[in-house]
């Protein structure tokens, strides 16, 4: 976990690459900790719904909490893609 936190702090495009590279070896402990880091950054988060998009990652991988993490709000460029796997929730009024 060490080694995804200090990738985490690197600002460089192929992070997302390598931790998607490695995702099938990853523990659910260790993919929770990829995750926090792909989140971390619009463009890591982008590479990650395209993992989702061709079916590499399952879409139920993420908790609620790290899904709001792409919400519309925070990453706007992600919002029409994500809702074609998690659709938005309605408000009440």
């Amino acid at each position: 976990m060490a080694a995804l936190n200090a990738l985490g702090r690197f600002n460089r495009q192929e992070v997302s690459g390598d931790l998607l590279a490695h995702w099938a070896s990853f523990s659910p402990r260790l993919r929770s900790e990829a995750l926090t880091v792909l989140l971390a950054r619009p463009e890591r988060a982008a590479a990650l719904l395209q993992e989702i998009e061709h079916k590499v990652i399952r879409p139920s991988e993420l908790s609620s909490t790290k899904r709001n993490f792409c919400a519309p709000i925070a990453i706007p460029s992600c919002a029409s893609r994500r809702s074609s796997f998690w659709p938005l929730r309605e408000q009440r009024p």
